[in-house]
């Protein structure tokens, strides 16, 4: 989380969770290469969506 400033890699905002781009339920490693901080709002939309996907998804929502 001090690596990524305490902001959320999704939304901007402060993040105080730890997220991993691949799950660990679809065999995401552990390892802060797989890690970004998140707040809790994005991470529990994230739930075990893959990155891509949830991101792709955000972008939708943004563009309305």
């Amino acid at each position: 989380m001090e690596r990524d400033g305490y902001t959320c890699h999704y939304c901007g905002f402060y993040g105080d969770t730890i997220d991993h781009k691949v799950p660990n339920s679809k065999g995401g490693a552990r390892t802060p290469n797989n890690c970004v901080c998140a707040c809790i709002e994005c991470n529990r939309n994230k739930a075990d969506i893959g990155y891509e996907e949830y991101i792709n998804n955000v972008e939708l929502i943004e563009q309305g």
